[in-house]
Formats: structure tokens, sequence, C-alpha cells
């Protein structure tokens, strides 16, 4: 896909839309520390998703967010979109083949969500 622009706006939000299984998850929104999308011609794209793994879990403790795999778990759907918030442009669309736990000196623990389109289905 090439450039193109997201919106006729000269200034909008440019925080980027989670869906996971096509629901909006304000934990997922707040707690993103980074992404990287990688697309590739005639298919095989993947996304990575950094998230922070501390912060205030629905029972108003704080601890371990996604843990519990309610939200992020293997095979959910994850789309990712950027642009104007009110009609925001979807960059990636793809499935969880993977969720890694980073624990080093960059701070906080984080998830690693790996993600890849549909023709995953066909490379396994």
């Amino acid at each position: 896909m090439g450039e193109m622009t997201l919106s006729p706006l000269a200034y909008y939000s440019a925080h980027p839309t989670l869906r996971v299984d096509g629901q909006d998850h304000e934990s997922v929104a707040t707690l993103l520390q980074s992404m990287a999308m990688h697309e590739q011609e005639g298919g095989l794209s993947g996304g990575e998703l950094a998230l922070g793994e501390w912060g205030l879990r629905p029972d108003g403790s704080i601890g371990s967010v996604f843990d519990d795999e309610r939200v992020l778990k293997l095979g959910a759907q994850v789309q990712v979109y950027a642009g104007e918030a009110a009609a925001p442009t979807e960059l990636f669309k793809g499935r969880v083949g993977a969720l890694e736990y980073a624990f080093d000196s960059e701070g906080a623990p984080r998830l690693i969500v790996h993600a890849e389109d549909a023709a995953m289905r066909a490379r396994l």
C-alpha cells in the first residue's frame, strides 16, 4: 500500500486506534508503548505491539493487566487504525500468533503481541 492522506484536516489526534476481536479496549489503547507493522507484497504481513503490563485492573487494584487473557490471547483478532479518530484508516488486521512478556532493564514489564495477517494460515 502506498502513502496516502489519512485525513483532510490539518490537525487531528494521531494516536492509533486498536481493536481486539472487534472491540475497543481502554487498557490496550492506554498502555500501548510502541508498534511496528511489516508489510510484504502478496500478504504475509505482520505486526508487533508493545504494551505496558502494569496498570489499573478492572477491580481497581494495580498489577498485571493482561495476564488473565480476557482481552489479549492467542488467536484473537487485532486491528490497528490510524488517522482521524472519527474515521480512522485500517493499517493492519491479523490474528495473535504469539504473546511474549519482556522483563528487562528497560523499565516496567511489557507484553509484546505478535500478529500476522490472514496468509498465516496458508503458511502453517
